[in-house]
């Protein structure tokens, strides 16, 4: 995935999950399936604090799943902390 943006090969069910470590106090996270918010990470404490998302979805052949930055900003790959984004997926089962 070169895009950031998952497109199905195939029509089936999937896991979806995503993880950040928010740099500002509130910070906002959708998970969307073609451009829809299916799902939201939110951190509305502390600086640095982590919010995820996880969701199951049913999608068709070249359906696509992305993430959407809706408020804040959240911290990268660095050194010392190592990777404090992640977005991962899979196929549960597939569709005949």
């Amino acid at each position: 995935m070169r895009t950031g943006i998952f497109t199905a090969p195939v029509t089936g069910t999937y896991f979806f999950s995503a993880s950040a470590r928010g740099k500002d106090k509130r910070t906002v996270l959708h998970l969307r399936q073609n451009t829809k918010m299916m799902v939201s990470g939110k951190n509305n404490a502390n600086k640095f604090s982590t919010l995820s998302c996880s969701a199951v979805l049913f999608l068709q052949k070249r359906d696509t799943v992305d993430l959407l930055l809706r408020h804040g900003e959240i911290l990268g790959y660095t050194d010392s902390d190592g990777h404090t984004t992640q977005f991962s997926g899979f196929l549960i089962s597939q569709e005949d």
